[in-house]
């Protein structure tokens, strides 16, 4: 697996994640999995990723943090062809 280009696919998912807005989502970051011993002929598919989303503690959806979860995934599949993880954490937003 070339690290190059896993950074470079870190990337657009960063990007792509910055141009979406979706209520009651008021940040995120990613975390690439096995950064450090990644193996050589592995092939992308996404599971080197996870994204964890920052949910509005004020918004009080928590039944719908899991439809959250899971349409950010789906989105994230149809844009970037990549299964990732997604998760979530909340915290009062400004």
């Amino acid at each position: 697996m070339d690290l190059k280009k896993l950074h470079k696919l870190q990337e657009a998912l960063e990007d792509f994640m910055k141009n979406m807005e979706i209520d009651g989502v008021c940040g995120f970051w990613t975390h690439v999995i096995d950064d450090d011993e990644p193996h050589p002929d592995a092939e992308f598919t996404g599971n080197e990723f996870a994204v964890y989303l920052i949910l509005d503690r004020k918004k009080e959806n928590w039944e719908g943090r899991n439809r959250v979860r899971q349409n950010v995934r789906t989105m994230i599949k149809d844009y970037l062809n990549l299964d990732v993880y997604v998760g979530s954490v909340a915290k009062d937003c400004d």
